[in-house]
């Protein structure tokens, strides 16, 4: 078995971070993002937790406040 690419690897763990955040905007439970998403509830929450650390929680924030105001 050969390892995946660093990059490649990276990018799909932003599109989980993002996913995750977007359904936590909306309002979802860490449940319901685990079961939307098939994750455990403390994947989730790591998940949450290294987008906050990514800086990708607050400019997914950001984001959704600029498309409420216009």
């Amino acid at each position: 078995m050969i390892a995946e690419p660093r990059d490649r690897y990276e990018q799909r763990a932003k599109q989980r971070r993002a996913r995750a955040v977007d359904l936590r905007l909306q309002g979802f439970s860490y449940r319901e993002i685990a079961v939307s998403t098939g994750d455990s509830i403390g994947t989730v929450g790591r998940r949450l937790a290294d987008a906050r650390s990514h800086g990708e929680w607050a400019l997914a924030v950001a984001r959704r406040a600029a498309r409420c105001t216009e």
